[in-house]
């Protein structure tokens, strides 16, 4: 594994605007495995990537997706804290 020196995720284009006005953000992170549930918070600032170099190194093409849609805009958070518990 690779140490975790940013996140990108697949954003939509109507919360780009909220972002760029406030870029400190919260991005939470539920799952479950085996008996156990688990929860990750990471907080920190938020970027637009806006170039294709930047979208390609990130990862973020290679990402499983929720929905079909061709997605154009992608956000990167530069961690300043990351939290998480596991949930028995």
């Amino acid at each position: 594994h690779r140490p975790l020196d940013h996140l990108a995720f697949r954003y939509p284009g109507s919360k780009l605007v909220d972002i760029a006005a406030n870029p400190v953000v919260a991005f939470e992170v539920d799952g479950r495995h085996g008996g156990h549930r688990w929860s990750v918070v990471v907080k920190g600032t938020a970027h637009r990537l806006d170039r294709d170099d930047m979208i390609e190194s990130s990862g973020v093409l290679r990402l499983p997706t929720a929905t079909s849609t061709e997605k154009f805009n992608y956000v990167r958070i530069i961690p300043t804290s990351i939290s998480g518990r596991r949930i028995r």
